[in-house]
């Protein structure tokens, strides 16, 4: 099983973003000995006939689909990725025998009922690197039934790699200024009350390999770099260190990233650090404006704490994003005013809104939307439910006599 096709599922409607996870697995793949192609359908404008000229370059012993994005929400509507998933599935399956693996981050939320809707052999929830070998392995021997998921071992290999980024074709993804996201942690501490990836283990990447993979990314041309997880700034003392090997780059480097307004991960200190580094602009996980709501969420942070970090970016010139989460179990007119006070209070740029929670199952917000009889208990929430929002349209009211105010969904 030494050829391996590796598909990105998400297509242009979603961005022509590089397919970050993908990368790192077929570049650990290919420093393994296999010989891997990688085909990235966010770059093709007719994907259908994009899978039926990659596979006259076959035959592959094994294909791999990466889905990132199960849903493409809009303020208008909320879309399911996952029947388009299923008809790539299945046109793999006319055009090859080879066995086809599902992965990636939006496959792990639910891998088990994902695996069977959209119909593909075996599933790898978690980070790929390094048990992707050995499913590959116990598929090649046999030693794997079908409809199996493996959970992912103990990502160390991937923490202890600085990836060289070469395994796509930067230009294919070139703007105005080449960007790429960069990994520097897996898992999540956070404990969010509607979040189906709470309470994952944080593992960092050690800051000087984060450092080499934005290096060789600027020796491809890349002007800036983005961090996708939504805690740059987690935990505090990994996080200065990062940011002080990152002011060693170039002068003209920038890179934007999401903060935790939590105070303990946040200190003039590090703004500075941030500054230094090449910050250009922030987004903030402010989550509500209510000190009611974010412990209803279980966010970990205040208002208060909200405020000094925006404050504190604002100070130092760094644009700022508010992103707030309006419409989950307790929203009232009196938190969605208060939200909003905090948002005029602190001129933010940018303000953006998500007014509609989406329900996965085994969260506490499932556990609320069953007792409320929102949801069947036996409903698997593969496809898109919607927490309901009486007051949306009090809320998005309130976005629209703001300047600032950006609905997201």
């Amino acid at each position: 099983m030494n050829r391996v096709l590796l598909i990105n599922a998400r297509t242009r409607t979603l961005g022509p973003f590089r397919p970050t996870g993908v990368e790192y697995v077929a570049e650990w793949l290919l420093n393994g000995g296999y010989m891997v192609d990688v085909l990235d359908l966010c770059t093709e404008d007719e994907p259908e006939a994009a899978v039926d000229r990659q596979f006259g370059a076959g035959p592959y012993d094994v294909v791999g689909i990466s889905i990132f994005n199960t849903e493409l929400r809009t303020p208008e509507s909320t879309q399911s990725q996952l029947p388009g998933v299923r008809e790539l599935v299945s046109q793999v399956r006319r055009l090859a025998h080879a066995p086809i693996l599902l992965g990636g981050y939006g496959f792990s939320i639910q891998p088990k009922t994902t695996l069977e809707y959209v119909g593909a052999d075996f599933g790898l929830a978690g980070c790929g690197i390094p048990t992707v070998t050995t499913l590959l392995r116990r598929i090649e021997t046999g030693q794997i039934e079908r409809g199996t998921v493996v959970v992912a071992e103990e990502p160390q290999p991937y923490l202890d790699l600085a990836f060289r980024r070469d395994v796509v074709a930067p230009e294919e993804y070139s703007k105005d200024e080449f960007s790429a996201c960069v990994s520097r942690m897996y898992g999540c501490p956070g404990t969010c009350m509607f979040c189906p990836c709470s309470k994952r283990k944080a593992i960092l990447r050690r800051p000087e390999h984060v450092v080499a993979e934005i290096g060789h990314l600027l020796d491809q041309g890349a002007k800036s770099i983005s961090f996708p997880h939504d805690m740059a700034n987690f935990p505090i003392d990994h996080a200065r260190r990062l940011f002080d090997a990152m002011a060693g780059l170039p002068s003209d480097f920038a890179w934007v990233g999401t903060i935790w307004p939590a105070e303990e991960h946040f200190s003039d200190d590090l703004a500075d650090a941030m500054k230094r580094s090449g910050l250009v602009s922030a987004y903030v996980d402010a989550a509500s404006g209510s000190d009611r709501m974010l412990r209803r969420y279980r966010k970990g942070i205040t208002v208060g704490g909200i405020a000094r970090v925006a404050e504190a970016l604002k100070d130092r010139d760094i644009p700022v994003t508010l992103c707030f989460g309006l419409g989950g179990p307790g929203e009232s007119r009196e938190t969605i005013d208060e939200t909003f006070a905090l948002i005029d209070r602190l001129q933010p740029a940018c303000a953006g809104l998500f007014t509609q929670f989406r329900i996965y199952k085994d969260t506490e917000l499932a556990h609320i939307a069953e007792r409320e009889g929102v949801i069947d208990p036996a409903d698997d929430l593969l496809l898109p439910v919607l927490y309901p929002f009486p007051l949306r349209d009090y809320a998005l009211e309130q976005a629209d006599q703001r300047d600032n105010c950006i609905t997201a969904w």
